[in-house]
């Protein structure tokens, strides 16, 4: 058991015990500071709403201030959103209650105090499911968009390697590629180009299927050139340039809808 668990487990523990004995006053002060004939219908239930809101009140302390965020189960804007609503909801609550039953229980019935108060609370519990519906949302945007990324990476990863691989075998055969820049072969290019994609391109799985497709192309054929006899070595060479040439255009192809 990890520090972090530890420490969640005493604040359970100790958040129990203030909760219980907060209750327990609170019902205690109920009774002790009125008599039984001063008691009217609404006691029982505001007594009651009084104690959900404590519950509610430790429970947030509890699950959202120390245990929620190091488990994680909602993003960091959540905590903030459901944190504002809960507290804003008490502090409305709380005045509800202090005000009908000082000043407005001669003028409004039992009903409207009953219904307005189960109102706020159907408010909260709205409210609540919708921020976290919102968060759930955002979380499966995050872990697309993640999941993307671990995809864009080794095309980069792979073009490095064929890259090495391309350069290699051409040494080996003592020959530059025809394509071949003063600076870079067109694979390092290609690389370069990959590199440099707009971040927009790694939330498209259209694209990240292509690039995949065409890298897979050019490692057939790279694996087909290396085999290869000196009889047809050249064939397969251009074979791999035209491939090279076909990813580039992609490229270019992409970065002109961005720009458009």
């Amino acid at each position: 058991m990890s520090q972090n668990d530890v420490n969640f487990k005493r604040i359970n523990i100790i958040s129990l015990v203030i909760t219980a004995l907060t209750l327990s006053v609170t019902i205690f002060l109920f009774y002790f500071l009125t008599s039984a004939e001063s008691r009217s219908n609404t006691f029982v239930f505001t007594l009651i709403y009084t104690c959900v809101l404590e519950l509610i009140f430790y429970g947030y302390v509890v699950l959202f201030l120390f245990g929620g965020k190091s488990n994680k189960p909602f993003l960091g804007a959540t905590y903030s959103s459901i944190g504002a609503t809960i507290i804003v909801f008490i502090v409305i609550s709380t005045f509800w209650l202090l005000i009908y039953n000082i000043f407005l229980f001669t003028l409004l019935t039992d009903k409207i105090y009953y219904s307005t108060s189960i109102v706020l609370f159907t408010i909260l519990i709205i409210l609540i499911a919708s921020l976290t519906k919102l968060d759930i949302f955002q979380k499966s945007d995050s872990d697309h968009i993640i999941k993307e990324k671990n995809e864009f990476k080794p095309i980069l990863i792979e073009v490095a390697e064929l890259t090495i691989r391309y350069n290699n075998h051409l040494k080996s055969k003592n020959i530059k590629s025809n394509l071949e820049s003063n600076f870079e072969s067109n694979l390092q290019k290609l690389q370069n180009k990959i590199k440099f994609l707009p971040k927009s391109v790694v939330n498209n799985k259209n694209i990240i299927d292509k690039l995949i497709y065409l890298n897979n192309k050019l490692g057939i054929l790279l694996s087909d050139c290396e085999k290869s006899s000196e009889s047809d070595f050249e064939e397969k060479l251009n074979k791999i340039e035209s491939a090279i040439n076909e990813h580039l255009l992609f490229i270019a192809t992409i970065n002109n809808q961005m720009i458009k």
